[in-house]
């Protein structure tokens, strides 16, 4: 039972007090990704125009749900598995070209009066030949022409870095974690795939967190120039900005902590030349109205 263990171990630290989907919802941090694609779901072939899966729209969603999943650690994942039937466990690895699984979990329970049985299915991947590829297009697929049961059922964990990644079908992609710092990397880099219902919420966990450390950033210099025993004094000249002025010798410098989290540095340098009286009308000139 050591998969089961470190799998519903492993949900716990992530701090998901309950497993079921939507998997975003339930876990403190995440991210919902959209990952169908803008082309058409299905198209229409052959002399009777039947309706198929558009390979385009296929294509597109696999690419960015494999894309998503490569910039994640590449190695020691758990594999879990949903099924409701004996026949969905050879069905399912039939189709996903997998071992039978090193451990499986039966459950079985009342639903509107009616008895469910349920199957959890494990397997290490680690120690088994399998396709990402495959997992991946066959869950793209199950609601628009595949195996339907693999909707919505199929679960990869990573133990070590606490990390789930759910694809639950063709339309979208949760990936959770253990620490936000985690995600941090796919939220900088796929932000344009985020799913704009969600947007707000998972843009407040991230942006929170960086205005944390912009601060900190702020308070850090302005302990290193006490420590040094630089005179400063703090103003505001734009709405998005804090100024710092520095005056040292020969200097001043006008340093701005701009909300958006970069900084603006500008240096005044005297040129060590001495001007007379006459100078005062060249520079009312040079810098009046």
């Amino acid at each position: 039972m050591n998969l089961i263990k470190n799998f519903n171990k492993t949900i716990y630290e992530i701090g998901m007090g309950i497993f079921e989907s939507p998997i975003f919802y339930h876990a403190p941090v995440g991210i919902r990704f959209e990952i169908g694609a803008e082309q058409d779901v299905y198209i229409k072939k052959g002399l009777l125009r039947k309706t198929h899966p558009n390979p385009l729209y296929v294509k597109e969603a696999f690419e960015r749900a494999v894309t998503i999943f490569n910039d994640l650690p590449q190695n020691d994942w758990l594999l879990r598995i949903d099924v409701f039937s004996e026949q969905e466990i050879s069905k399912v690895v039939k189709k996903l070209q997998l071992e039978m699984p090193k451990e499986t979990v039966k459950k079985m329970y009342d639903l509107e009066e009616e008895e469910i049985t349920h199957y959890e299915l494990y397997w290490d991947l680690s120690e088994i030949d399998w396709s990402l590829e495959r997992i991946l297009k066959e869950v793209i697929l199950a609601d628009i022409g595949g195996v339907n049961s693999l909707a919505s059922a199929v679960f990869l964990l990573h133990t070590n870095e606490h990390i789930l990644y759910h694809l639950y079908d063709d339309r979208g992609l949760d990936v959770v974690a253990k620490d936000k710092e985690t995600l941090r990397p796919l939220y900088d880099t796929y932000g344009k795939w985020i799913l704009d219902y969600d947007r707000k919420q998972i843009d407040d966990v991230f942006m929170k967190n960086d205005a944390i450390h912009d601060l900190k950033d702020f308070l850090l210099f302005l302990n290193k120039l006490e420590e040094s025993k630089i005179y400063y004094t703090l103003n505001k000249v734009r709405d998005e900005a804090i100024m710092i002025d520095v005056a040292v010798p020969g200097q001043r410098w006008e340093i701005e902590f701009l909300d958006d989290g970069s900084v603006d540095v500008e240096k005044f340098i005297a040129d060590g030349d001495l001007y007379d009286a006459s100078e005062l009308e060249n520079l009312l000139k040079q810098f009046g109205d």
